[in-house]
């Protein structure tokens, strides 16, 4: 059986992330679209952290202060899409620094974001069925 206080950390991070990353996506989805109003800087830092640990290439672009609040799972997973889709970690760091500096985005970028969205969703799931289990 796994740790169940290592579960909780992970659900935890897990919940946070897609919770975050789901508001971003509503913002973006409302007046005007492609438009992150709200902590807009914290979310471009966040996809730029992403994308730093997605491809140890962009190091520089790590932010220090919330490496440990990504989840570990979550960049795994962007990891394994990342390999059948090479410019997925420097699109997301583009997308990032759009968010920071209050760029409308375009169709392509704000379907980034819901990707991203959707696995911190999914790993925010598997953590708390494995809590329940």
């Amino acid at each position: 059986m796994d740790d169940p206080g290592r579960l909780s950390t992970q659900y935890d991070r897990a919940y946070l992330a897609a919770a975050f990353i789901d508001r971003a996506v509503e913002q973006l989805h409302g007046v005007p679209v492609g438009l992150v109003q709200d902590d807009g800087e914290q979310v471009g830092r966040y996809l730029a952290t992403v994308a730093a640990l997605v491809d140890p290439s962009l190091a520089g672009e790590l932010d220090v202060e919330l490496v440990t609040e990504i989840p570990h799972a979550m960049v795994a997973q962007l990891g394994v899409l990342s390999r059948r889709d090479p410019s997925l970690s420097k699109r997301l760091l583009e997308t990032g620094r759009a968010i920071q500096t209050g760029q409308v985005l375009d169709g392509e970028q704000i379907r980034l974001v819901e990707d991203v969205a959707g696995v911190a969703t999914r790993d925010a799931l598997v953590r708390s069925r494995q809590i329940v289990s």
